[in-house]
């Protein structure tokens, strides 16, 4: 986990409170500097960074379009609260293939086509991939 532009007693107090979980560590506090270098050089799967109460930055958002894999976090409200933003990949089945289903499973992104079901055939469930999965 990256903490980026916080304030360090905001940092102290989240390094304090993930310390006793085994699967997530702050690799590193940084207050300014190349976000993506500081990525690259530590491996951090989430970032953590202030926002304003509607949405995530500007930086966290083009990072998480950029990397897909990156699980950003921002912190609103004196991190009284926060948003999360993560990417993932949705797969539904196209049943009764046909020109109509197909041009609306492109066009419309998927859910609301024609002929997509929520299961597969054979019973199995909608899938999800992304960084959860």
């Amino acid at each position: 986990m990256l903490l980026v532009d916080l304030p360090p007693l905001v940092a102290d107090v989240i390094t304090r409170l993930l310390a006793v979980e085994d699967s997530l560590d702050v690799v590193e506090a940084l207050q300014s500097g190349d976000l993506e270098s500081a990525v690259q050089r530590t491996s951090a799967d989430v970032i953590v960074l202030p926002a304003d109460e509607s949405d995530l930055p500007v930086a966290g958002r083009r990072f998480l379009e950029k990397h897909g894999n990156v699980r950003v976090v921002g912190l609103v409200d004196h991190a009284r609260s926060g948003i999360v933003g993560r990417l993932a990949i949705e797969t539904d089945w196209l049943e009764d293939l046909s020109q109509a289903s197909l041009v609306e499973a492109i066009t419309d992104g998927g859910s609301k086509a024609r002929g997509l079901s929520e299961a597969a055939p054979s019973g199995a469930p909608r899938q999800s991939i992304g960084p959860d999965n």
